[in-house]
């Protein structure tokens, strides 16, 4: 098991990470131990044990030419400007010397070419933070400067969409649902708890999270237990999308549309083995009002004096 962790993603790691990517002539990976990227001449010179660490070192992700030729096209289509327009994609189009001559259009406009480098620069940290998020998980990216973590909820954004929702009982949702109960475990404490209380509950209502397809990726199930609070019944994110702070955004668009509707107040429970959703629960000021356990009669028994036989 590995003891690396990843390091925060700060401003300057962010750069590293870019300005790697960008260098088709020299391989780069992300040092663990250091918290830095390294390139591969500099790992030869590490001591054999240490170079060849299966923990240490994490791939960087891909960047080719097709990638920024694709950015390029993706710039060029913003220009509004027809006739420069025009000649960013001529250049794009003569087959060789492509990238030169794209930049030697942009030298002519110094201010599109101040916006190409910006729009290049958002680009890459996107595809940066994206990558980490997947590598390292949701805690690691707690630590993006503020904009970052707006990018990063603007990319979301983009790919999804939320929405509040009065029907409960629709095919989609009840596969889903069923799909995390599953999950969670049909005969397990929590599983039952779940069961129960979504079957004995009146009213049941949802917030959804949608693919940029229509698919759905997420949901609150929740029934309002009087007209200033709400009570979460169920949750959970598809597998696929999971790690994305995809959860975040659904339940941050939820407490809102709530406090549209005057409800003031979220009873909701958190797994045990889910201790990162419950660090951001207490971050953003929630408080514990009860613990629900699970014990078996077997270990009851055993651990126990039998009071039985006390009076015997």
């Amino acid at each position: 098991m590995s003891t690396y962790r990843f390091p925060p993603l700060t401003d300057f790691l962010i750069d590293q990470i870019a300005f790697a990517m960008e260098d088709q002539n020299m391989l780069s990976s992300l040092d663990l131990k250091e918290g830095e990227v390294i390139t591969d001449d500099e790992r030869s010179f590490l001591d054999e044990e240490e170079r060849e660490d299966p923990h240490r070192f994490i791939e960087l992700p891909e960047w080719t030419s097709a990638d920024g030729f694709r950015l390029m096209e993706e710039y060029a289509e913003e220009v509004r400007n027809d006739a420069i327009r025009k000649r960013l994609f001529f250049a794009l189009n003569r087959g060789k010397g492509v990238f030169r001559a794209f930049k030697d259009v942009l030298a002519e406009e110094p201010a599109l070419e101040r916006k190409w480098y910006l729009f290049k620069e958002q680009e890459l940290r996107k595809q940066v933070i994206l990558w980490y998020q997947r590598e390292a998980g949701a805690a690691e990216l707690e630590a993006l400067p503020p904009e970052d973590e707006e990018l990063f909820e603007e990319i979301l954004l983009e790919d999804f969409t939320f929405e509040a929702c009065d029907l409960f009982d629709t095919e989609e949702i009840r596969k889903f649902i069923h799909t995390l109960l599953l999950e969670i475990g049909t005969f397990s404490g929590a599983g039952l708890l779940i069961e129960r209380a979504l079957q004995n509950t009146g009213r049941k209502l949802t917030h959804l999270a949608r693919t940029a397809t229509g698919e759905l990726a997420g949901l609150i199930v929740y029934t309002l237990a009087n007209d200033s609070t709400a009570e979460v019944l169920l949750y959970g994110i598809d597998v696929r999308y999971r790690g994305l702070g995809l959860f975040r955004l659904l339940f941050d668009g939820f407490s809102r549309q709530l406090g549209r509707l005057r409800v003031n107040r979220i009873i909701f429970g958190v797994p045990e083995q889910n201790p990162k959703l419950k660090e951001l629960f207490i971050r953003h000021g929630a408080t514990p009002i009860a613990t629900a356990y699970e014990l078996t009669t077997h270990q009851w028994n055993t651990n126990h004096a039998n009071s039985e036989q006390a009076f015997l």
